[in-house]
C-alpha cells in the first residue's frame, strides 16, 4: 500500500514538473515573439541578444545568410552607411568657363530646375571667376515666401558637358545662396547599376566628384538644357533616367525595395499662391520667381516711382 502511494506521489510530481516546463517554454516563446515584433516596428537595435543557432545545409541556413549579407552590402552602396532614403534629382556634373576661354574651365554641379524662371549661381561661383561689380535688388519667391534680396550678375559664360561634346552659352546669372545643396541627390553610377532597367547607362554617369560643389541652378531662361533626348522609364514607381544635353540624370527613389523613408522633407518646390497661402497639395507652375528691381533717376516728365520688371 505504501509503495503504491509513493508511486502515485512520484507520478503527480513528475506531471507538475512537466506542466511547469511547458508554461516556461510558452512564456519564453511569447517573449521572443514580442521582442521580434518590437524590433520589426522600430528602427533601433534591440537591447536583448538572441541566441545563435548553427544552421545546416538541409534547412538552407547558409544560403539565407549569404543572401542577407548581399542585400545589406548593396543597400550600403546605394544608400550610404546611414539608413536614410536615397533619391536622385536632375543634377549634372558640368564644366563652366568664360566664353572662348576653355583653359579657365571649372568643374561644378548644376541643378536643372525648369520651375525657376531665372538661372542662379552661388557667391562662390563669383569668387571662383573673380566677378566684381555692383549688386542689384531682386525679389526671390520660394516656398518660404517672398523676400527682397540683392546680388551680383554674371554674364558671358559657357556650360559644357563633362564629355566636352556639347557647350551652351549661359544666360545672365543672378547671385543667390538659396540654391539647394543636397549632395545625396546627385545621380551616381552605383544608383543606376543596382536598378535592372538602368544598369546599361551606369557607365554613362560620372562618378561622384568630391571636389565639385553645387553652384548653379539653371532655369527656364536656358531651355536647351531641359530638353529630353532619350528616356528610360522602367516599371511602376521605379526611378527613371533622362538623357539631356548635359548628360544622363536619374529621377526618383533608388533605395532597394523602397524600405527606407526620409527623415527630412526637402520641399523647395512647394506651391505658394499669389495671396500668400501655402499649399503642399497643388502643383506650382512657377516655383522660383525672380523680379529684378531697377531704380530710375527722377525726371519731371516721367513717374518717379521705382520701375519693377517681372519676368513670369
Amino acid at each position: 500500500m505504501a509503495v503504491a502511494m509513493a508511486k502515485a506521489k512520484a507520478e503527480a510530481a513528475q506531471a507538475r514538473a512537466a506542466h511547469t516546463q511547458k508554461e516556461i517554454e510558452l512564456k519564453v516563446e511569447q517573449a521572443r515573439v514580442q521582442a521580434n515584433l518590437v524590433t520589426a516596428l522600430h528602427p533601433y537595435s534591440p537591447t536583448w541578444k538572441s541566441k545563435a543557432f548553427p544552421s545546416t545545409s538541409e534547412d538552407g541556413g547558409e544560403e539565407d545568410k549569404a543572401e542577407i549579407r548581399e542585400v545589406k552590402s548593396t543597400c550600403t552602396q546605394v544608400c550610404g552607411e546611414g539608413l536614410s532614403a536615397r533619391t536622385c534629382a536632375k543634377i549634372c556634373l558640368v564644366n563652366v568657363f568664360p566664353n572662348g576661354c576653355k583653359n579657365e574651365s571649372k568643374r561644378m554641379y548644376a541643378i536643372l530646375d525648369e520651375q525657376s524662371n531665372r538661372s542662379l549661381a552661388r557667391s562662390e561661383f563669383f569668387e571662383i571667376f573673380k566677378v566684381s561689380g555692383n549688386s542689384y535688388s531682386y525679389t526671390l519667391k520660394t516656398c518660404a515666401g517672398c523676400s527682397e534680396t540683392v546680388g551680383r550678375r554674371a554674364s558671358g559664360y559657357t556650360v559644357e558637358s563633362v564629355d566636352k561634346k556639347i557647350g551652351i552659352r549661359l544666360p545672365t546669372l543672378l547671385e543667390c545662396n538659396q540654391i539647394p545643396n543636397v549632395r545625396t541627390e546627385i545621380p551616381t553610377p552605383e544608383a543606376a547599376y543596382h536598378q535592372a532597367h538602368l544598369k546599361r547607362i551606369a557607365d554613362k554617369i560620372p562618378p561622384l566628384d568630391p571636389d565639385a560643389k553645387i553652384l548653379l541652378l539653371l532655369g527656364r531662361d536656358i531651355l536647351q538644357v531641359h530638353k529630353v533626348r532619350e528616356q528610360i522609364s522602367g516599371p511602376g514607381d521605379a526611378p527613371f533616367a533622362q538623357r539631356l544635353d548635359l548628360g544622363w540624370v536619374i529621377i526618383g527613389d533608388v533605395c532597394l525595395g523602397g524600405a527606407h523613408r526620409t527623415q527630412e522633407v526637402r520641399s523647395y518646390k512647394t506651391a505658394i499662391f499669389e495671396n500668400g497661402r501655402t499649399s503642399y497639395l497643388q502643383p506650382c507652375n512657377n516655383q522660383i520667381k525672380i523680379k529684378e528691381v531697377f531704380e530710375q533717376a527722377f525726371r519731371p516728365q516721367h513717374h518717379s516711382a521705382p520701375i519693377s520688371i517681372s519676368r513670369p
